[in-house]
């Protein structure tokens, strides 16, 4: 009899349960073929789409190609085509060849195997026969007036001391030699080694020991007024006055001086003190340096390479600095007078 009850039906509908292990399974299969155990459960549908996917930022650029822009499909075979075959002759044609495997050309022509009418005798129409420059080529090289002329010039030898020119010119007029052979004078010894060598040195006269030296430096003296001066600016400070000061006297001679030749040795506005001005120029040609004042009254020592009124010094002549400014080449010249 068969359970129709509804408990029946569900143990029928239930899955039946894996009781062999992967190692049976593999064995059965070795044995009979067949794989007992189920197919493993795909994984569940997320539901996600290629629609969330983008490009990153930092990924290189991917360009869009085309058809007409790809290359032609021929042009990447390396193999070449064959060559072009000419038909094949009637069946029952017979070549009649000589001993060199050529066949008999004739005056109305024969069919060579190749599909070629090979005729004997000379063409209908020649080449024209090659010119005599061509067929001698000493021809070309005839003695004539224009070469005869050109056989009596010669370059000029080579100097013997070429080497030695472009050496000096390039150490300003010195071989390398005579630059190794240079040397430059010894500094002479300051007051502080010769003192210490006066000490080292033993004398006949040294009755108290190597310390004693014969001579030392003398610090400069105070001024006597030094403590009138020190009251009295003191004094102002605290009055908040200013008293006049009498000039210090000088030390050259004195030389009376009217007032018309004061007047004529004096040029009026020969320096703009609100520009920069040059006021000197020393050195020696190769490495000049400049004296120049700014606007603001200070005085800097310049040379080419360096940084002035916010340009750069390009060139310093006998008389003048020309620096560039913004692009621009501002010019310095020596005051006149």
């Amino acid at each position: 009899p068969i359970d129709s009850s509804p408990e029946a039906s569900e143990e029928a509908d239930a899955e039946p349960e894996n009781t062999v292990s992967a190692k049976e399974a593999k064995k059965l299969y070795a044995e009979t073929g067949a794989w007992v155990s189920p197919p493993d459960v795909p994984a569940e549908d997320t539901g996600e789409t290629l629609d969330a996917l983008y490009i990153a930022s930092i990924d290189p650029a991917i360009p869009g190609e085309d058809a007409v822009a790809l290359p032609a499909p021929l042009q990447q075979l390396e193999d070449q085509p064959l060559a072009p075959q000419s038909p094949l002759p009637p069946a029952g044609t017979v070549f009649t060849l000589d001993d060199r495997g050529l066949v008999i050309p004739s005056r109305e022509g024969t069919l060579s195997p190749d599909g070629v009418m090979i005729f004997a005798g000379r063409p209908l129409r020649t080449p024209p026969p090659r010119p005599e420059a061509a067929v001698d080529p000493g021809a070309a090289l005839a003695e004539t007036p224009e070469r005869a002329a050109l056989a009596g010039f010669r370059p000029r030898p080579r100097p013997d001391n070429l080497a030695d020119r472009q050496e000096r010119a390039q150490t300003g007029g010195f071989s390398r030699d005579e630059l190794a052979a240079l040397k430059p004078r010894p500094r002479p010894d300051s007051e502080q080694e010769n003192l210490t060598a006066a000490e080292a040195a033993p004398s006949a006269t040294d009755v108290t020991g190597p310390l004693v030296i014969s001579r030392s430096l003398v610090p400069p003296a105070r001024p006597s007024n030094s403590a009138a001066a020190i009251a009295r600016a003191v004094g102002e400070a605290n009055s908040g006055s200013s008293v006049a000061t009498a000039p210090a006297p000088s030390s050259g001679p004195q030389i009376p001086s009217s007032a018309s030749v004061a007047k004529q040795a004096t040029i009026n506005n020969a320096v703009n003190l609100s520009t920069v001005n040059l006021f000197g120029v020393f050195g020696t040609a190769s490495d000049r340096r400049a004296l120049v004042r700014l606007a603001s009254g200070r005085y800097v020592k310049v040379q080419v390479g360096d940084r002035l009124d916010g340009g750069k010094v390009v060139a310093i002549g006998e008389n003048d600095l020309t620096y560039v400014k913004n692009g621009k080449n501002v010019r310095l010249d020596m005051p006149k007078g």
